[in-house]
């Protein structure tokens, strides 16, 4: 990378870094406010009460598995020409030690990953790949041979296939990963249904912590929504039920449906006279989150 080159693309990064601290200014009140409050949560809520760890081996295991290795095979390459490619490889070894150097639980990676440090990876990657396919362009059956690779890994990811791939993400606090991008969630799915029912009073999510769940957001209906963390005074409030139990015990309240390990509720007196909540509003608390961000100029 020339003088002039670099000098662009360093004006590019810190225009995109303005921008968005403009945006987020005038949208919610303060600049790059989302990323402080992200840092909190993650701090307060994941990190909360945890010394961490000062390396993590697991952080460069779990992406070389995300790739096949093939992300590692392409740094290797990178160090192999490092005449071109010197830059970028210093960018990627300052990131890495910087991320394995910062405080985190076992297995709790999310806290890293919140630099944007895995986006910046895959960019430099990116670069380096481009430039080693550049120099055996006159051996078309290697390039295609490397893109292939990279198809075929990035398919496999799509599809959760990867080998190592369920392991590394089973039971994270985003479960996605470990889901082909055809895998319908089936709490979302319930919301969605609940939010087509009649007679909704009110609704108590039993099936896991609130940052699995769609809220307000995919039940779209203006009634008491009780989670985990915040549940009902009594089952007499509630008139469905969410739970990953399907022999739920409750007075009046029996099993409608499921949508794959989620089962929903359902009270089936229609004439059932309910207590009204006073205190409940929608603002629902989060004991050790709200007390903690930064809220000021935006939610």
């Amino acid at each position: 990378m020339n003088s002039s080159a670099r000098t662009r693309y360093l004006l590019a990064a810190g225009a995109a870094v303005v921008f968005v601290g403009l945006f987020e200014t005038i949208t919610l009140g303060a600049p790059f406010i989302s990323y402080l409050n992200i840092y909190e949560h993650d701090k307060t809520f994941f990190m909360a009460g945890s010394f961490g760890s000062s390396f993590s081996f697991e952080y460069i295991m779990f992406l070389a598995y995300a790739s096949l290795f093939t992300y590692w095979l392409i740094i290797a390459g990178g160090i192999v020409f490092w005449k071109n490619n010197r830059l970028l490889i210093i960018v990627i070894i300052v990131a890495l030690v910087s991320h394995i150097l910062i405080p985190a639980k076992k297995h709790e990676l999310d806290y890293r990953n919140i630099f944007v440090i895995i986006p910046v990876l895959m960019v430099s990657a990116g670069l380096i790949a481009d430039r080693i396919i550049n120099k055996f362009k006159h051996h078309r059956s290697f390039s295609m041979l490397f893109v292939l690779i990279f198809i075929a890994v990035s398919f496999a990811g799509s599809m959760a296939i990867l080998p190592y791939q369920n392991k590394i993400y089973h039971n994270k606090v985003y479960t996605a990963y470990d889901k082909s991008i055809f895998h319908k969630n089936g709490r979302l799915q319930a919301y969605r249904y609940l939010h087509d029912l009649d007679g909704i009073v009110a609704v108590f999510d039993n099936a896991g912590e609130w940052f699995y769940g769609g809220g307000y957001y995919y039940l779209h209906r203006r009634v008491p929504l009780y989670l985990k963390a915040t549940p009902p005074p009594s089952a007499k409030y509630v008139s469905h039920l969410l739970s990953h139990n399907r022999n739920v015990i409750a007075s009046g309240i029996r099993f409608n449906k499921s949508f794959g390990d989620f089962y929903l509720h359902i009270r089936v007196d229609s004439n059932y006279a309910y207590p009204v909540d006073s205190d409940f509003t929608c603002a629902i608390p989060q004991p050790g989150i709200d007390d903690s961000l930064n809220t000021e100029g935006g939610n």
